[in-house]
């Protein structure tokens, strides 16, 4: 039998378990739906152009993930290595789309 005290803690807790269980599983989709993104890439058969292209579609997942880490997550440590992976991927992010734009013209 549930004591009352026991009871609300189990009422108090389900919410916060069910929330991240909901935010692991929004992560997941991300990784999912970026894999069907990229099946649909063909190859140019420029190394360089098509590393660009690829790496480019990896740091967009990476950086959506690890923001959902930084809104959801509940480590001070892990939330902080989401905060310098998003700050570093951005920046690598920026630089392959001007070089990018840049073999465009």
């Amino acid at each position: 039998m549930l004591t009352r005290p026991l009871l609300t803690l189990l009422l108090c807790a389900a919410p916060a378990a069910l929330a991240q269980s909901y935010a692991s599983h929004d992560m997941h989709q991300m990784v999912l739906n970026g894999a069907r993104e990229v099946q649909g890439f063909k190859p140019s058969g420029d190394m360089d152009r098509d590393f660009a292209v690829m790496m480019r579609h990896h740091q967009k997942i990476a950086i959506r993930m690890a923001e959902h880490e930084v809104q959801h997550g509940k480590d001070p440590k892990v939330k902080e290595l989401a905060r310098r992976i998003v700050e570093a991927q951005t920046k690598e992010a920026k630089e392959l789309d001007a070089w990018l734009d840049s073999r465009k013209k």
